[in-house]
This record gives C-alpha cells, structure tokens and sequence, in this order.
C-alpha cells in the first residue's frame, strides 16, 4: 500500500514538471523575451524653481529607452509609458549638466538609455517697466486734430525670462481716430513689442489693459512771424532773420482761432548784435488760444547780421511806379535821374540791383494840377534806402478826355 502511495506521489510531481517545463517551452517559442529600444521618450523637469527660474529656449528634451520583455508584453508600449526625468532642484541661473532618471512599469526589464544627461540652461525671470505709448491711426474730422494722448496708468510690468525681456523695448496701444470730432476714450490691450517692432505676445504683464483718452480739438494752422526791436549797431545790418517753427497748430475758442492767421514772437532785442546769434523766445497767444502741442510755447530764432556797405544805384523817369492816381486822370513825370543810396550786408552789397528796390511816387488825395511830391523806395530784404537824390519830383495830373 505504501508503495503505491509513492509511486502516485511521484508520477503526480512529473507530470507538474512536464506542464511547467512544456509552458516554458511553449511561452519561448510562442511569447519569447525580447529586447526593445523606445525612442524619443519625453523628458519631464521636476522640482524647478518657477517663481525664479525658467528652463532657456522652446525645444523638448527626448531619451531612447532599451527595454526587455516578453513579446506579447512589448507590442502596445508607447513613449508616455516610460517616466524620463531630470531634478532641477537647487539648480541656478546658467548651464546645468544633469542626469537622467529612467524608470518603467514593473512587467518591463530597463535595459539601458541615452542620453544619460542633458545639459538644461536656467534663465532667471525677471520684471521691467515700460512705459505704455499710443499709437494713433487715422485722421479725425476736417478741421479738428489729435492732442497728446493721456493714459491710465502710464506704465506697465512685464514678467518673463531675462533673455526676452532685455529684447522687449516698448508697450504700446492701438486707437484709432478716423473721422473723430470729439475726444475718444477706450480700454484698451496693451502690445509688448521688442526691439525690432514686431509685437511678442509670451510674456506676463500687469496689467493687461489700459485706459486712454484722445483728445481731439478744433484746430487751425497760423504762420509764426519773428518780433524784433531796435537796430543792429552802426556799421552793422541785418542780413537775414529766421524762425523755428515757421507755422503752428492752434486750438481755442471758435470766434477767435477761425479769424487768426499768424501769431508772433515777444520783440528780441538787436541793438547789441554783432555776431550770428540763436535766441529763445517765447510766443505770444491770445486769450483763450493755446497750441495744440502743449510744449510749443517758444520759438527759435536765429539773427544774422553783417558788416554793412553802401552801393549807389541810377534811376530815371521811366524807372518809377505811379500809385494811388485819381480815377479818370493821367500823370506827366518830370523828366530826372535818381541816385539811390542802398545799405546792405557786406558779402551782398554787390548783387543788389533795380529788381531789388522799387522807387515809386504816392499821388493819394491829389487832385487836378501841378505837384511836387515825395520818391519813395521799397526795399527787399536784407537791403535799406539810406538817401534818394533828389529826393522829389513834379507831377502834372489831369483829367483824360
């Protein structure tokens, strides 16, 4: 009885044997190990300072991961399966050379990976202040312009990483003022541009928007003409004189800039000056006009003056102009010569000729008869009349028939 006891133990534990052996026959020829490379498994940075620190440059880090399985364990696997990362704990600002950590799900064997470390550079994070610009589009209504645009609040932060901050120059926003007559009020996004001008939209700023008013004012444009007292010293005349700007942009009251047409400067003093010389003035406004660019409130002007010369230029009858004649009436002229005196700068002196000055005879509130009146001149600028001799002649008016 004993004995077959044992025999049936024995035959019980070679038949498991045979299943296990016939198994491990069947699972290597049906689902043998296998060797297996992943490629570019994505690397994951733990452990990174955010508030300090942000990892340089847009592109993704990658491993390839050799792994061993059985076949049927192998098919399906992709590369978010596998864990890749780098610690950036207590890392700095610069290059960090740092190992990679691979791990796998436990039906997976790791067999080996590369790259085993990467090189990961830190770029520290920043905040700038910019000052926010409007950027205006359009023209308003004929007659009215744009003034200095006002806005709320003046300046914004950006937050980004220290290589993209120093590049971003300006914070602008867009309004547009087409056809506008009266003052244009937005909230507006605010554009962070770099320093070639094109707009970078990754970066944080606070805030994201901001208030703007345009003023837009009825406008008229004025000539701006130069006041000057007294004369230059004897032996000097003035050769040019020159204003900055030459024309200016007004606004105020209706009434008042719709019938305004030039403004002037307060009167510079010549009496002393001896030498080319730039004065700062400022300009005179009316009560109630301002200039629309609000800094506009001097003018420059620039004084040229010369060592003065004389020249004498020759006249005749045939030379002078009759003004102011009475209606209905001719005039005989006495036959005469003039000798004209004229002063002018030195350098000139030699170029003035008839073209530059006008001798005339004012016959205004003459009537009938035989007169002796007055030569006059006018002169261009830079020359003057000092003498006309004879300084009259007589005239014969009468009634044309």
């Amino acid at each position: 009885m004993r004995s077959i006891l044992s025999n049936d133990f024995i035959l019980k534990v070679l038949s498991v044997l045979a299943a296990l052996l016939m198994w491990m026959y069947v699972m290597n020829e049906q689902n043998p190990q296998v060797t297996y490379v992943i490629k570019n498994v994505p690397i994951k940075f733990v452990n990174l300072d955010t508030e300090r620190y942000v990892i340089k440059g847009e592109g993704k880090y990658f491993v390839n991961v050799k792994i061993k399985a059985r076949r049927s364990m192998v098919v399906g696997i992709k590369p978010e399966d596998i864990n890749a990362q780098v610690n950036l704990q207590g890392r700095t600002e610069g290059d960090n050379l740092l190992p990679v950590n691979v791990t796998v799900p436990n039906f997976l064997e790791l067999i080996d990976f590369t790259p085993r470390e990467v090189l990961i550079s830190l770029d520290k994070v920043v905040e700038s202040q910019l000052n926010v610009s409007a950027n205006i589009k359009g023209v308003p209504a004929d007659g009215f312009v744009a003034k200095t645009p006002l806005i709320k609040p003046e300046t914004v932060v950006i937050r980004g990483p220290k290589s993209v901050v120093d590049t971003l120059k300006s914070a602008v926003v867009e309004v547009d003022i087409s056809g506008k007559s009266s003052p244009v009020q937005l909230k507006l996004p605010v554009k962070i541009l770099d320093d070639k001008g094109a707009e970078y939209k990754d970066i944080i700023i606070r805030p994201e928007t901001v208030e703007v008013t345009v003023p837009v004012v009825k406008a008229a444009a004025v000539s701006l003409k130069p006041a000057v007292a007294g004369n230059p010293p004897s032996g000097y005349v003035l050769k040019n004189i020159k204003i900055e700007p030459e024309n200016l942009i007004i606004t105020g009251r209706d009434e008042i800039i719709n019938n305004l047409l030039e403004l002037t400067t307060k009167p510079v003093d010549i009496s002393e000056i001896t030498t080319d010389t730039v004065v700062e003035t400022q300009i005179v406004f009316p009560e109630g006009v301002i200039p629309v660019d609000e800094t506009m409130k001097k003018a420059r002007i620039t004084i040229s003056v010369e060592k003065a010369a004389l020249k004498e230029i020759y006249y005749n009858t045939e030379d002078l102009e009759v003004r102011n004649l009475l209606e209905g009436a001719q005039v005989l002229l006495e036959e005469k010569g003039f000798i004209l005196t004229v002063l002018g700068p030195e350098s000139m002196i030699e170029k003035v000729n008839k073209t530059d000055i006008r001798l005339y005879v004012d016959l205004f509130g003459l009537s009938e008869g035989k007169h002796e009146v007055r030569v006059k001149a006018e002169a261009s600028t830079p020359y003057a009349v000092e003498k006309i001799e004879p300084s009259s002649i007589k005239v014969t008016i009468t009634k044309l028939e």
